[in-house]
């Protein structure tokens, strides 16, 4: 699966957003084209691809990219606030393309979401949503928990079956600036009752398919997490971003990070995710980049430890990766973790 950022722009301001760059350019359709058709050189995958922002619907040439698409027998999945009337307009004309589109709120309280994301922001994505769903585009709802909306699930499952939605994704709050600033925190003790809640929840609500993912803070809530796992590192092209710029980033959570910096005491500079221009090179070129880079980071990863740089979470691929670009001011170790969440299944990715 390639990530797609085609704009940095966005038209709202996010409390516990990960980026830190809301200006820049467009990506050329022409480029995405052109990208989209060596990928299929490379791999057998022609759908599922995903399209995220910024805002991937405030791009000037929406339509062109959609055409993309189209054109080199691909679709892709959407990522988007659901705040613009005009792209709501261009998707719904594109669905064809579309697999699927996720639209991201944070509670189904009015309150409560529009304090993180904007006043009328609640409102615009249940209009968009119906919009979405009276023109036969699969919508589901993206949530980030934390400790303002963790106590809330049963509230989201009774807005999407009142909206006919079926798909609903919960991931957790990382530990941004722009959140730390704004009082926002994650409770572990919180994530878990969560967590057995939405198993509940998930019996209630058997025809809304809902899912948990917890992969940036899987050692806190498992402690057998699997170390090795990393999405990125699992193949040779998953999960790398095309930039709008052209640049491709090995791994889409290391772009534009409003993460806390100076977590890492140790000698090594930080991780450059880019690896490659391909305004100026060919994806085979690229590719061949980031085998080196993520056996760089394996090697460095593995002196890390040797040398005890690495204590807690820091010894988890994921969590190591990222521990190059931000620090948090508190760990919870793994042992602290009660035996009962052993029983539960995380997703992990």
């Amino acid at each position: 699966m390639a990530v797609i950022i085609p704009t940095k722009k966005c038209d709202l301001r996010c409390a516990h957003c990960l980026r830190t760059d809301y200006e820049g350019g467009h990506l050329d359709p022409d480029l995405l084209g052109r990208f989209l058709s060596e990928f299929k050189k490379y791999s057998k995958q022609r759908s599922g691809h995903s399209l995220t922002g910024g805002e991937p619907t405030v791009h000037k040439d929406l339509q062109g990219l959609f055409s993309a698409f189209r054109d080199t027998d691909h679709s892709l999945s959407i990522v988007t606030n659901g705040q613009n009337d005009r792209g709501v307009e261009t998707v719904i004309r594109n669905k064809d393309v579309v697999n699927r589109l996720s639209i991201s709120l944070d509670a189904a309280d009015r309150e409560i979401n529009d304090r993180t994301r904007g006043d009328g922001t609640f409102d615009k994505v249940v209009k968009h949503a119906k919009e979405y769903i009276q023109n036969g585009v699969d919508v589901g709802l993206r949530l980030v928990l934390h400790d303002g909306n963790a106590q809330t699930l049963e509230q989201v499952f009774e807005l999407a079956q009142s909206l006919k939605i079926r798909r609903l994704h919960f991931s957790t709050l990382h530990p941004v600036a722009k959140g730390e600033a704004d009082g926002m925190s994650v409770n572990n003790e919180k994530l878990r009752g969560a967590y057995k809640r939405l198993l509940e929840l998930r019996q209630l609500y058997p025809s809304i398919q809902a899912r948990m993912v917890i992969r940036h803070i899987a050692p806190y809530l498992q402690p057998e997490w699997v170390k090795a796992f990393c999405t990125p590192i699992g193949g040779a092209l998953d999960a790398i971003t095309l930039l709008p710029d052209g640049k491709i980033c090995f791994c889409c959570d290391l772009v534009d990070n409003d993460f806390v910096q100076e977590r890492y005491q140790g000698s090594n500079s930080p991780i450059d995710p880019i690896i490659g221009d391909y305004n100026k090179e060919t994806l085979a070129t690229i590719m061949e980049r980031k085998k080196k880079r993520i056996l760089s980071l394996r090697n460095r990863r593995g002196q890390d430890f040797a040398d005890g740089n690495l204590e807690g979470a820091r010894v988890f691929i994921c969590e190591n990766c990222k521990f190059y670009h931000y620090k948090t001011e508190s760990e919870s170790p793994a042992e602290n973790v009660s035996n009962d969440i052993n029983s539960l299944q995380f997703s992990e990715s």
